[in-house]
């Protein structure tokens, strides 16, 4: 927690303590315990919702089963949520590795460094998944997974493309910075360099969350 509370207030120094100490475990727990509190104690709401986007040629006998399936599904998906984020902390700091191994020497970059920087790096997400709970405990908003300071809230209707407009938003645009702030620190690169590495890492990762989303909407046809 250190580390993700220097990193957040000081990126330099952060990276330097990151740099010199890459240690990760206690961060990935904690992210990954207090995003699987959110998750739970969420679930009602995301059952609700979904319940409320059915067609209107539903019966109470389809809204009871599909009712059924979806709280069925709540400790399955419980129980994924820890592998679901060390999968996506996992794929991001591989592809961000690969991008700065692109423009640096190959050598002077090493995973382990890569995953700590993007793992205390993420704290800054989880505050944002913060933010959307909260909008939602007072009232301001219904979905507590759409970010209370993100594009998708100035967008009406476009329910199809949700999860890509919700990644734009300042929380992510923090995100962003640490990680460039981080790499261009730890590797000696210039920023450019940097902010092109993490761009290009940030984009294919939300084309990848974009497509499964879509394959999920046309197979479930929702």
């Amino acid at each position: 927690m250190k580390r993700a509370f220097l990193l957040v207030a000081h990126p330099v120094k952060g990276a330097d303590l990151i740099s010199s100490s890459p240690v990760w475990i206690g961060q990935c727990l904690f992210l990954v315990g207090i995003g699987l509190l959110i998750h739970i104690t969420s679930f009602g709401r995301i059952v609700q919702l979904t319940m409320d986007r059915l067609p209107d040629s539903a019966t109470p006998a389809d809204r009871q089963v599909m009712s059924e399936i979806l709280n069925g599904q709540q400790w399955v998906s419980a129980a994924l949520f820890p592998f679901r984020k060390l999968a996506g902390f996992g794929g991001t700091a591989l592809i961000l590795f690969l991008a700065l191994r692109g423009v640096t020497s190959g050598s002077t970059v090493h995973l382990k460094e890569i995953f700590a920087l993007e793992v205390h790096a993420e704290t800054v997400l989880l505050l944002g998944n913060l933010a959307a709970y909260a909008a939602v405990f007072m009232g301001s908003q219904q979905n507590p997974y759409v970010n209370p300071l993100g594009v998708s809230q100035l967008v009406e209707g476009k329910f199809d493309h949700i999860s890509a407009l919700n990644s734009i938003n300042l929380f992510t645009l923090w995100y962003i910075s640490l990680l460039v702030l981080g790499a261009s620190r730890m590797l000696k690169l210039s920023y450019w360099k940097s902010i092109a590495a993490v761009l290009s890492t940030w984009v294919l990762m939300l084309v990848m969350e974009e497509s499964s989303f879509d394959l999920l909407r046309n197979f479930f046809h929702f």
